[in-house]
């Protein structure tokens, strides 16, 4: 999953460096497919059944959730959506693009680092909605 929001962070870096709305809703279509399934994540199957096998990776792929890679993919998919919606109402673009920034960096934070910051929310709110439903 981290090859995949890498790639999504750099495309969305260059949306944002180029001002390419068409680039941004490329992205959030991608993205948003990811919703549905992991087999419909492009980068992460271009990652899983062909890089891995011609770089022979056999590294133990980390289980998670279902529902957290979907709240990811959700986040950033209502991120970019709105971000789209300001550039096609002409106003606030500048926000609109600060938006696409921002979901930029945190792919990019994400991808290279390893901290996800929509898998953390996820886990909180879990938290949270776990100890609300035991009370």
């Amino acid at each position: 999953m981290r090859f995949a929001r890498s790639v999504y962070g750099f495309l969305s870096l260059a949306a944002f460096l180029f001002h390419n709305v068409w680039l941004v809703l490329i992205i959030t279509i991608l993205m948003g497919l990811g919703i549905i399934s992991d087999s419909y994540n492009l980068f992460y199957q271009l990652h899983y059944r062909f890089l891995r096998p011609i770089w022979r990776d056999k590294q133990i792929l980390v289980e998670r959730e279902l529902n957290e890679l979907r709240f990811a993919c959700t986040l950033g998919t209502i991120s970019l959506s709105t971000a789209l919606v300001l550039f096609y109402l002409g106003k606030f673009v500048e926000i609109g693009w600060v938006l696409v920034l921002i979901m930029s960096l945190l792919m990019l934070l994400a991808g290279l680092g390893g901290f996800c910051t929509a898998s953390l929310m996820y886990a909180l709110f879990k938290t949270i909605f776990i100890k609300r439903d035991r009370e």
